[in-house]
């Protein structure tokens, strides 16, 4: 989450089309770690909301954990609403919300198993569906 070192190194042409050993671009690691600013760079960089990683999850996927697998993601916001930012701006950027990974969950279902009625899982639910 180091917004300024992200726009220094996209500036000078840094490759955002590089992928991690399970497909993740840069997008879906700043997304599931709730990196407000370093997403909305990206996505001012023409990311694409809806680019897809091996399990064939977007990066609302990963927002959708908002932080539970730290094994994953040990370095993420402990705020939810830092997810739900994210989780905005990914939408209005054109994610898609209802698209199912390789285990058959969209971002709503993997966010109701790990945040059952939760304010996070309404808001969540909210923002994929345009009400916030």
């Amino acid at each position: 989450n180091y917004p300024l070192i992200l726009s220094f190194l996209l500036t000078r042409g840094a490759d955002m089309s590089i992928q991690d050993n399970d497909g993740n671009f840069p997008l879906h690691i700043c997304a599931g770690n709730g990196c407000v600013e370093t997403v909305r760079i990206l996505l001012e960089h023409r990311a694409d909301a809806n680019c897809m990683n091996r399990r064939w999850q977007i990066p609302l996927h990963l927002c959708a954990l908002a932080g539970k697998d730290r094994q994953l993601f040990p370095y993420s916001s402990k705020k939810h609403e830092s997810f739900l930012a994210v989780s905005k701006l990914l939408v209005e950027q054109g994610a898609y919300g209802n698209l199912r990974d390789i285990n058959d969950d969209t971002p709503a279902t993997i966010a109701a198993r790990h945040y059952p009625g939760s304010d996070f899982f309404q808001h969540f639910v909210a923002i994929l569906e345009g009400l916030e």
